[in-house]
Order: C-alpha cells, then structure tokens, then sequence
C-alpha cells in the first residue's frame, strides 16, 4: 500500500479498510467445533506450524495471530462485494487457500475465498451462479478444493485452474479431485516455459465458456508470489517480470470476457522482493488500462 502511493499512483483515500470478519460471517462454513478449536494455542500452532506458538498464552496468540487473519477474510469478503460492482477489487493480503471449513494448516485459519463467494451467492443467487478460481500460489489450494469437494460444486458452478508443484507442501491428492484444470510446476521452469503454462491453462478455463454452463460470473485469482526466484518455500526461480506479465495475462482474460475479478495476494515469503513485485505488478495493471479509475479503490 505505502509503495503504491510513494509512487503517486493511489491516494490513501482510496483503499478502504476492511472489518474483521465475525462468527457470524465465519459460520457461513466453518463448523462450531473447529471455530472453538481456535481458542487453544496448541490448535493455532499447528496450523500455523510454528510449534512454539503453543507455549504463549492463548490472548497473545489470538491478537498477533487470529486476528489479523480475521482482516484477511473480511478484506476478501468486501472486495467480492466490490468487485461485482466495480468490476475488479485486490485485496492486500487474502488468499489463505490451505484452509477449508473443517480445518486449517499451512499458516491458513479460515477458508477466505470460499467465504467470500459463498456470501456472495447468499445475497446475489441470480447473479452468482458459476465461479472460476484461478490459483498461481506455487503450493495447491487444497483448502478451497476440499470445501468444493465437501459442498458439491461440479464445474458447472465452481472451476477450478491451479498451477502448483506436485512436489511440495501440501501435496493433498484427495483435494486435487477437485482441480479442473491441473498445471505442474517444475522447479526448473524458466520464466518461458512458467508463462506458457499459465497461459495454457487461461485458455482452457477461457474456452469454457462455451461448455454448456454458461460464462463465469466472477473470477479469485490466487496471485502467490511465493513462485519468485530465492523463495524458501516456493523453490522456482521466475523473474519479477515474468510475475507482472502472468499477473496481466489474468486480468487481460477478465478483461476480455467482462468478468469481475477479486485479487488475492496468497504466499509470498522473499521480504523485500514479493512486497515490491506485487506493488510493480499493480503499477503495470494501471499502466495497461486494466484498473478502471472509476473504481473506489482497492483494499
């Protein structure tokens, strides 16, 4: 945020500040047991897996913790708001795709983006109908794809594209049931090969469309920087640019078919370079005339 408008191309006044979700909000999915889970330390370090949680007092854990994720997931839940009407929202953070309603892991509480379209269908059911999560986090989303599982959304109602490393963390095979358009990453992918994979993969979800289902309503996209070169938890070694070139090969395709897109930020873990690209990719958005300046704001 602070580098967007160092460079002068937002003003403060235009991100709006998102409220923590609540219980009410969160039991949209989540289940009683699992939210009361969450009071315990111990519960919170495994999903975080930082076992060292465990030994603070559930009061700091929750604050330093819990609750910013809770911002995370009201940040998600507003920008799905936003983007139907506007057409496009990115939320500066989101994007915690290892939860699912039952569970958590991978540093992910709550299942944000399925929260987020679920509320959604909830207040628009006519206009909410098919949804397309575009995941390029380098890990699987195995969170959304097990709630997908668990709710029954076939292709007709929720597609799904994810582009990860089979090799790596979380390596869910029940969840990959789920994916509808698989793309394997390799650790040796250049940033060439990485782009035509991607793209690839754009164009199947693209050219569903004429499926029989009817056109996509609104698109998640999973914008993980955690494919960046030096990342500790990713293992890639895409460029900057390659990350703004795929990151503008999304929205072009939004763009094209008129789909409203919610922007999610996901993994990223090479400080300061993922915080840099993301602001750059953003930048470039504005620069090729794909964030409209009617739009509020982003989050």
């Amino acid at each position: 945020r602070n580098m967007l408008v160092d460079e002068g191309a937002y003003e403060s006044r235009q991100f709006v500040s998102p409220k923590p979700a609540q219980n009410q909000h969160l039991k949209l999915i989540h289940c009683d047991d699992y939210l009361a889970s969450l009071e315990k330390s111990a519960k919170l370090a495994s999903i975080a897996e930082f076992p060292p949680l465990a030994m603070l007092p559930s009061f700091i854990v929750k604050n330093r913790f819990t609750v910013p994720c809770l911002y995370q997931v009201g940040g998600t839940i507003l920008a799905g708001f936003l983007a139907l009407e506007n057409k496009w929202a990115i939320s500066i953070g989101g994007g915690m795709h290892h939860a699912w309603s039952k569970g958590g892991g991978g540093w992910c509480v709550f299942s944000d983006i399925v929260l987020s379209y679920q509320h959604l269908r909830l207040a628009f059911p006519e206009l909410v109908q098919r949804i397309l999560i575009v995941d390029l986090d380098v890990h699987q989303g195995n969170g959304h794809e097990r709630d997908k599982l668990l709710m029954g959304d076939g292709r007709s109602t929720v597609v799904t594209l994810d582009a990860f490393r089979p090799d790596i963390y979380p390596s869910d095979c029940e969840a990959r049931g789920a994916i509808d358009i698989r793309v394997e990453l390799s650790k040796d992918d250049t940033d060439e090969i990485y782009l035509d994979k991607v793209k690839n993969g754009l164009e199947k979800a693209e050219s569903m469309k004429n499926d029989g289902n009817g056109k996509f309503d609104i698109v998640y996209y999973v914008a993980g920087t955690d494919i960046l070169n030096c990342d500790p938890l990713g293992g890639m070694r895409i460029s900057p640019e390659a990350v703004c070139k795929r990151d503008q090969m999304v929205w072009e395709m939004c763009s094209r078919e008129s789909i409203p897109i919610v922007h999610v930020l996901a993994g990223g873990y090479t400080k300061p370079l993922s915080a840099k690209t993301v602001a750059k990719s953003i930048l470039n958005l504005k620069e090729k005339g794909l964030l409209e300046t009617k739009v509020k704001g982003n989050l």
